[in-house]
């Protein structure tokens, strides 16, 4: 096999024109460069983003592809897919607010190129400023947590757990704002569309995991990047609660469907509710955005049992 593998980085984005000027001057410091870089814009304020783009990265990568879409990210994603090189060996994913350490790229294809046997069909990396969010005994009583690094829980929930990790770790998911693929598995699955449907989903936990099924993911440590978490095109509180209910039942639908699963989904699905109302109670400065929250949960408590999904 070629050592040197081809590698095409997809950035969608809406609406963050500062944020994914900040991506693209880290992904040009990068000490090995994409081959290809595609950006799927969906803003529909801001104007001027492609001559951002090229303006930043030109004399660095050698093939910059923009293109403007509707704004659903899974579809952004399927349709990025289709317009990749067809040199393309590895294509990774990054969300618009994040910032690459000059070693991510390198990291991730040194891993694949020296994968001959092409056992490992996705890597993901460290979040260096990632928030620890608490709690732990009362989502572990209501599987929601779990000390496992990088699992899908029996409930349909996903748990993290790497970025203290200095090791490497096989993992049953990956986030998309962080996973680079082998571009074949794109041959044999897409992107759920479904998920993306309002506003926001979980797309890249359904799509990774099936990728789990047939390949091993990886978690790299040296592979590093910055969430700078954009305030800007984030669902509402009351969409997100929605989301939490709704988009993970139907991830247990699609591939956990056992009444077992059914029953400790909707256990945890208990949990988030107890967790927003104390929250409500507790904590002053979260009470608004929970009642909102809540307001979503029981909205989405209602679909499940009333509407097909």
């Amino acid at each position: 096999m070629d050592k040197k593998l081809y590698h095409s980085v997809v950035v969608c984005t809406k609406d963050r024109r500062e944020d994914i000027k900040n991506f693209l001057y880290s992904l040009i410091a990068q000490k090995r460069k994409a081959d290809e870089l595609l950006i799927v814009d969906a803003s529909e304020q801001e104007k001027g983003i492609e001559s951002d783009v090229r303006k930043i990265v030109s004399g660095h990568i050698d093939l910059v592809k923009y293109y403007k879409t509707k704004p659903n990210l899974a579809y952004q994603k399927n349709f990025a897919i289709s317009k990749l090189d067809m040199e393309c060996r590895v294509v990774s994913f990054f969300d618009d607010d994040v910032v690459l350490e000059p070693d991510y790229l390198s990291s991730v294809m040194d891993v694949f190129e020296n994968d001959e046997n092409k056992n490992i069909g996705g890597i993901t990396g460290k979040i260096s400023n990632a928030k620890d969010t608490g709690r732990e005994f009362i989502k572990k009583l209501f599987c929601l947590y779990s000390s496992d690094k990088g699992r899908i829980l029996k409930s349909g929930f996903n748990v993290r757990n790497l970025d203290n990790t200095n090791e490497s770790v096989f993992i049953q998911w990956m986030p998309g704002g962080m996973s680079s693929y082998r571009k074949e598995i794109f041959d044999e699955l897409a992107f759920d569309e479904y998920y993306s449907r309002n506003g926001a989903g979980r797309e890249d936990i359904d799509f990774s995991f099936k990728v789990s099924q047939r390949y091993k993911l990886l978690f790299i440590p040296e592979a590093v990047l910055e969430h700078k978490e954009s305030n800007i095109s984030r669902i509402s509180e009351k969409q997100f609660g929605y989301i939490q209910v709704i988009e993970r039942y139907y991830f247990i639908r699609r591939n956990m469907d056992r009444f077992i699963n059914k029953l400790i989904f909707f256990w945890s699905i208990l949990g988030v509710v107890i967790i927003n109302f104390l929250s409500i109670l507790l904590i002053r400065k979260e009470f608004k955005s929970r009642i909102q929250r809540l307001i979503g949960n029981i909205k989405g408590l209602k679909h499940c049992f009333f509407n097909k999904l």
